[in-house]
């Protein structure tokens, strides 16, 4: 099956299924729905920052992130559309890259942050990532779905303290023992390279 075909089985076709079934129960009074900030993709030049709950849904990236971003503007759209229709409320999470103790994609980025020298070069390798943990990601998930301040809100979660690779590997290699001299030279950038978002996670933290 094609990738796009499965993520709109899933995302698109199975958010609308599950909708139209909440929509005959009386006592529903939220519906929760995971999103993703895919749907801001293509949006990576600092002037366009924070991108905030409220600013346009792009999702021009590379071609996976396009289809998995467009399958998450598209089950937002339609939470919006039976919210309406029936009467109950929402709410939304837009997570970033999640990590973790047990995760793939956590332990992928360290190997090869770890077998590939070339791992936190190039023009892409300063560019921030608001990886946020497992654990921060699962508590915004519970906040938004029982808050009374949450109904009918969407939520940027994110980390609040960006990383990009250059960063990453740098920390692995210090503490595998394989850090260069300019491993260990103070990174006097990150001073204020923290406090350079693309996703505005405020109104999250007021939940």
């Amino acid at each position: 099956v094609p990738f796009h075909h499965f993520l709109r089985r899933i995302n698109v076709d199975g958010t609308a299924h599950l909708l139209k079934a909440c929509g005959g129960n009386k006592t529903l009074r939220r519906f929760f729905f995971s999103s993703s900030v895919a749907v801001y993709s293509g949006q990576y030049e600092p002037e366009e920052w924070p991108l905030t709950e409220s600013s346009a849904l792009r999702t021009d990236g590379g071609s996976d992130l396009t289809d998995y971003g467009l399958s998450k503007v598209a089950g937002e759209n339609l939470v919006r559309f039976y919210a309406r229709k029936f009467g109950f409320g929402y709410s939304m999470v837009r997570i970033s890259l999640v990590y973790g103790v047990g995760n793939k994609d956590t332990n992928q980025l360290i190997e090869e942050a770890l077998s590939n020298p070339r791992f936190g070069t190039g023009p892409a390798a300063s560019f921030p990532r608001q990886y946020i943990h497992v654990d921060d990601a699962a508590e915004g998930i519970v906040r938004a779905t029982v808050y009374d301040s949450a109904e009918s809100g969407v939520f940027n979660v994110a980390g609040s303290d960006p990383m990009s690779n250059a960063d990453i590997a740098r920390v692995i290699r210090r503490f595998s023992g394989t850090a260069s001299e300019a491993d260990l030279i103070p990174d006097r950038t990150r001073g204020w390279r923290r406090y350079v978002m693309p996703y505005d996670v405020m109104r999250a933290k007021r939940i």
